[in-house]
């Protein structure tokens, strides 16, 4: 009886852990496309207020 409680408990432990990677990468993932997008939205809002002073004009190649 013992065995099969062990080995029960083994089954559920490895779901468990397989279940958490799982979520962990979609969280992650979730995540950094979230700070992706914030981080392209902020440099886009940030180049268009400097451009709007006229700071960087004529430093391009």
């Amino acid at each position: 009886m013992k065995e099969e409680s062990t080995k029960t408990t083994e089954d559920a432990r490895r779901i468990y852990e397989e279940l958490e990677a799982l979520v962990r990468g979609k969280v992650q993932g979730f995540i950094q496309n979230l700070l992706e997008e914030e981080v392209t939205e902020f440099l886009g809002w940030f180049s268009r207020g400097l451009s709007s002073l006229g700071v960087g004009e004529g430093l391009a190649a």
